[in-house]
This record gives structure tokens, C-alpha cells and sequence, in this order.
């Protein structure tokens, strides 16, 4: 084996290991719906002809249904985690909550043990105040 399939093996696994991570797969599966949010902003602002009016009526307007979406972050998320189950169920891991302890240091500490409730509050609720503001 070459130089160069030794590095694209090496990629591959680490790609491989990532995909297996819980917070990977649940990432993965909240992704899709705050990029839809935002692209069509950056479609209409990348436009040769856009009225700016209209793109600020449409940027009001995607802030206001991440406001609703950040606002019932419990049903929301739902259906972010069935579906990251099913992710997870396919590519044959398990979506889990990381290990706690009594004096956490570089990240909060929820405690939970139910993966769902973790990671809607370590990630999902972030997301999108983080993009209203």
C-alpha cells in the first residue's frame, strides 16, 4: 500500500469513527432544517435583481419561524431524534448520552441519562438562538 492509500485509509477511518458518535448523528440530523432556513436568505441575497425590501421581509420572516422552532424545542426536537435513531439503527450504532460526572469541566453537565433530553439541551436548544441573533 502507497503513501497516498495509507492517507485516504486513514481519512476513511476517521471519517467512519466520526459517523458513529451520537452527537454526529444527531448533528447530522437537525442539520437540514436550519440550512433550509438560511438558504433561501443567501439565494436571495446572491441574486442580480433583488428588491431589498423583500429580502428584509423574507429574513424577518425566517427569523420569526426559528423563533417558533427555538420556542417548542421539545415537540421539535422529536422528530430531529426519531430520526437520528433511524440514522444511527442503519449505519449500527447507538445514540447515547456521554458519560457525566460529579465536576464537569469543559462542557456542561445536564444530568440525564436519556440521550434525547442531552442532546436537546446540549445542542438543539442552542441552534437556533444562536441564528436569530
Amino acid at each position: 500500500m502507497g503513501r497516498d492509500d495509507a492517507v485516504v485509509s486513514s481519512k476513511a477511518f476517521l471519517m467512519q469513527s466520526a459517523m458513529e458518535k451520537s452527537c454526529f448523528v444527531v448533528g447530522l440530523s437537525c442539520v437540514p432544517t436550519v440550512f433550509g432556513l438560511t438558504a433561501s436568505i443567501s439565494a436571495t441575497l446572491q441574486s442580480h435583481n433583488f428588491d431589498l425590501a423583500q429580502c428584509i421581509e423574507h429574513a424577518d420572516r425566517v427569523f420569526n419561524e426559528a423563533k417558533a422552532i427555538s420556542n417548542d424545542a421539545v415537540s421539535g426536537f422529536s422528530s430531529h431524534f426519531v430520526e437520528a435513531q433511524e440514522m444511527a439503527t442503519f449505519i449500527g450504532c447507538e445514540i447515547r448520552a456521554t458519560g457525566k460526572c460529579g465536576r464537569q469541566m469543559n462542557r456542561d453537565s445536564y444530568g440525564t441519562s436519556d440521550p434525547q433530553t442531552y442532546y436537546r439541551l446540549s445542542a438543539y436548544i442552542y441552534v437556533y438562538p444562536a441564528l436569530i441573533s
